[in-house]
């Protein structure tokens, strides 16, 4: 979901794209466009003012139902490596508590 294109390729494409941005790794798994391109603008304003706006607004809700449909296919991730290391940390930091307290005897 980008903003802020209002009609052209929006700048941050290629940043995401690059190997270093972890969600290169994602975008090949996204049906294409693997992008949305929303004008915020048109959320916020009464949609039946004049066609302008109903027109920015209409594509504006598309995008959200298309961002909806690929959100629902993308693969599921287990958390499960997610919980292991919050596990890991919380103990980490016990040990780290229990060495401090013995250091401060």
């Amino acid at each position: 979901m980008l903003t802020f294109c209002d009609g052209k390729k929006p700048k941050v494409i290629n940043a995401l794209q690059s190997k270093e941005c972890i969600f290169s790794t994602i975008i090949p798994e996204i049906t294409p466009p693997w992008y949305l391109k929303f004008n915020n603008s048109a959320i916020y304003d009464d949609n039946t003012e004049d066609e302008f706006t109903q027109m920015f607004w209409k594509l504006g809700m598309k995008n959200f139902d298309d961002f909806i449909t690929k959100l629902v296919t993308l693969p599921r991730i287990s958390l499960e490596k997610s919980r292991e290391v919050l596990k890991k940390r919380e103990q980490i930091k016990a040990q780290l508590d229990a060495i401090k307290t013995s250091l401060n005897i």
